[in-house]
């Protein structure tokens, strides 16, 4: 065995028995300590599709391919999810943190350092074409995390079409966690539907179409 994979199994080892991995925690950075846990033994995904200041990291490796359609930090490489510009089957997992703002009249800071998307439809289109193409790129078993959340103010599943289309394109969920919110910024329109405050990191496994 060599000291690498000795290192890593033991660390896996440590986690595991101090603490319980449950679905729901308030802190990303506990979900992603729980993924690596349960599902990714090198501690670090090869890949990070939308990866703006990296934050989801502090206190882990960073990715070893760091991408973003806007990249704000040095050695970033400016890349659209849905045209990966990586050889097929050359990375073993993948994180996707994708934005998720449709319609919005904001000029202000979120308007500016993500997407917004003109409808519902863009916004799919993004996920689904990104899901084909971590398909193509990643290793056979490969692993992939998205994050995503439901539509705050209509009723839009996105987590469920995800899955949906995610598992009829060749992955396998593996798990689903919860990130919970204590506050979300709310303006005066009328609530139609029941407010998110929470928001899924889906676990999938690339397996054969």
């Amino acid at each position: 065995m060599s000291l690498k994979r000795f290192v890593a199994e033991n660390y896996k080892d440590r986690l595991r028995n101090s603490e319980v991995v449950k679905s729901i925690s308030y802190d990303q950075k506990e979900i992603i300590r729980w993924i690596y846990i349960l599902y990714n033994d090198s501690r670090s995904f090869d890949l990070d599709g939308t990866y703006s200041k990296g934050k989801f990291y502090s206190g882990y490796d960073e990715p070893k391919i760091k991408m973003d359609l806007h990249p704000i930090m040095k050695n970033i490489i400016k890349a659209d999810s849905k045209y990966i510009p990586l050889k097929n089957k050359s990375v073993n997992s993948i994180m996707f943190d994708p934005p998720f703002i449709i319609g919005s009249t904001d000029k202000g800071l979120i308007k500016k350092r993500f997407s917004v998307f003109e409808s519902c439809a863009d916004l799919y289109n993004l996920y689904y074409n990104a899901i084909d193409e971590f398909y193509r790129v990643l290793n056979g078993k490969g692993l992939f995390v998205f994050k995503c959340q439901d539509g705050a103010t209509s009723s839009s599943w996105a987590h469920i079409d995800i899955i949906n289309y995610a598992t009829s394109n060749g992955f396998k969920l593996l798990d689903l966690f919860i990130l919970l919110a204590k506050s979300r910024m709310i303006k005066g329109t009328k609530q139609t539907i029941a407010r998110k405050y929470h928001s899924y990191f889906l676990v999938f496994r690339k397996e054969n179409k």
